[in-house]
């Protein structure tokens, strides 16, 4: 089975602790993790019927530590969002009292429903770290329909299943080069420049220096102009001040030229910082030997 190696190694333990013991080494043929959630008929209710099956064969019994205060400190805590009514709550409390049986949909559905309150912040999403998995190899790439959209509920499911799974242990960070910057930029049109709605979770799934690695200068130079036109409000309006910070975001990761420089932050920001420059110039002992010259 091609993920019994990683499953078996990993399962139940949090990530942190994997990093403290293995580094970035994790057991699993990466390349054939990802041939098989390629293909075309694995969905997330297979996924979930096969670690399902995998579990009750071989790791019954097994301690499943999915919520780990000791090890992962959870963005935001599952007391902050108690006024969600999301099966979270109990999910995690059975899980404190050591009261429950692995169920990987109930796992998962628990998961996914607390990921979908979370506020667009790709910087800091970390799913695979919040809740402390590895179940897949660190190198595994994900399907190139998951980059490129559009998203449909079952491959957002899917989506948010990969990245939980450990993705974003390393694997994105290193897998880019295997992704032609055409998919990549493709992401950033489906998700952002041509998204009528934007959505936080894909953005939190997907948005990452990765995304614009090696892109050419000339490559992004449209998609540049579009998202500039999205955060002038042009194409955009209407959007939360939360969703406006994403697009800036995005935009100082492609904009390594600083062509852009406008629209890298709020007009307000850009005043306090002129404002501190200038604070921090005249009370520098240097400046009037400065205005000498």
């Amino acid at each position: 089975m091609g993920f019994h190696d990683t499953w078996d190694e990993y399962f139940g333990i949090p990530v942190l602790e994997v990093e403290r013991k293995s580094g970035m080494g994790c057991k699993g043929d990466d390349k054939l993790q990802t041939a098989l959630l390629s293909m075309p008929w694995v969905d997330i209710d297979f996924i979930l019927e096969a670690q399902q099956a995998w579990a009750d064969k071989y790791a019954a019994g097994r301690c499943y530590r999915h919520y780990d205060g000791k090890c992962c400190q959870l963005q935001p805590s599952w007391e902050e969002l108690s006024h969600a009514g999301h099966p979270y709550h109990e999910h995690a409390l059975q899980h404190e009292e050591k009261a429950w049986k692995f169920n990987a949909r109930a796992c998962f559905e628990a998961d996914y429903e607390r990921a979908l309150q979370y506020p667009p912040d790709p910087h800091h999403f970390a799913p695979c770290v919040s809740w402390g998995l590895v179940e897949v190899n660190a190198y595994v790439a994900l399907p190139v329909e998951l980059i490129t959209g559009p998203w449909d509920e079952e491959k957002k499911r899917r989506l948010f299943w990969l990245s939980r799974a450990g993705i974003c242990y390393g694997g994105r960070q290193f897998i880019w080069r295997e992704i032609p910057s055409e998919a990549r930029l493709a992401c950033l049109d489906t998700a952002v420049i041509s998204a009528e709605t934007l959505d936080p979770l894909i953005l939190n799934c997907l948005i990452g220096g990765w995304l614009f690695q090696s892109v050419p200068r000339d490559a992004k130079r449209k998609p540049l102009v579009n998202l500039s036109y999205r955060i002038a409000g042009v194409t955009g309006a209407g959007e939360t001040r939360e969703m406006m910070d994403t697009l800036r975001y995005i935009l100082r990761l492609m904009d390594t030229n600083s062509d852009y420089m406008e629209y890298h932050l709020p007009e307000d920001e850009w005043d306090d910082r002129f404002m501190q420059s200038l604070h921090e110039r005249f009370a520098s002992p240097y400046y009037e030997e400065e205005e000498e010259y």
